[in-house]
């Protein structure tokens, strides 16, 4: 079934900012929180590493972003019966790349298109790809390669197309230089996050503390 809208995901929260330049640090912003919560699910205590890797596999796909499409941050092609848009995608073929029209899975949110993400990497290498990302290693990446995820081309800090890298490690060195931008526009994040949870933790104990002098007081 055809998906009746075709057009970049332009309610992706931060949207604004990738569109003014700071597609890795916007991207981050407004996926990591989808991206950590649903890994919670499929990897538990290694979720964080999951997610990480999951948002650096997306952003090479998406371009940070820019080239994220009706909520599928993993450029998944359509199968079955299921809602799809088309958009054009290229392939190697011999020693040329070649453009081809692709059906696209569609999905109505983030989160829908996240789950189905996850249950897709389930899938590659007999579930070798989604423990590689468990574990936030970059061969994770030739795996998806050599499985068949993609066959063209990578996408360089979501600016210029370039050819893909020719062999494992240069995939995988390529990929952990991404893996290092997600890091770093994560820190930021998390330090905030402690900062928040530490200031609603000295909030309860202060509750906790005034609660406990007023039951004193009232004996």
């Amino acid at each position: 079934m055809a998906a009746t809208e075709h057009a970049r995901t332009a309610s992706l929260p931060g949207f604004a900012e990738l569109a003014a330049g700071d597609r890795p640090g916007a991207y981050v912003r407004a996926t990591w929180a989808t991206f950590l919560e649903l890994a919670r699910y499929v990897a538990g205590p290694r979720a964080r590493n999951l997610a990480r890797t999951a948002v650096a596999h997306t952003a090479i796909e998406t371009g940070w972003g820019v080239g994220l499409f009706c909520w599928n941050p993993g450029n998944i092609m359509a199968s079955g019966e299921q809602p799809w848009f088309s958009m054009v995608d290229h392939r190697i073929v011999g020693e040329t790349m070649e453009a081809f029209t692709a059906r696209f899975a569609y999905f109505r949110t983030l989160r829908a298109g996240v789950t189905f993400y996850y249950n897709t990497l389930s899938r590659y290498g007999a579930g070798r790809a989604l423990e590689l990302a468990s574990e936030g290693d970059p061969q994770f990446f030739p795996l998806l390669r050599a499985t068949g995820y993609f066959g063209g081309f990578t996408y360089k800090h979501g600016t210029e197309s370039a050819p893909r890298p020719d062999t494992d490690a240069e995939l995988a060195a390529s990929f952990a230089g991404t893996l290092g931008r997600v890091d770093a526009e994560l820190e930021p994040l998390e330090r905030r996050a402690r900062g928040v949870r530490a200031f609603l933790g000295t909030v309860a104990l202060g509750s906790l503390a005034a609660l406990a002098v007023h039951r004193i007081a009232a004996r």
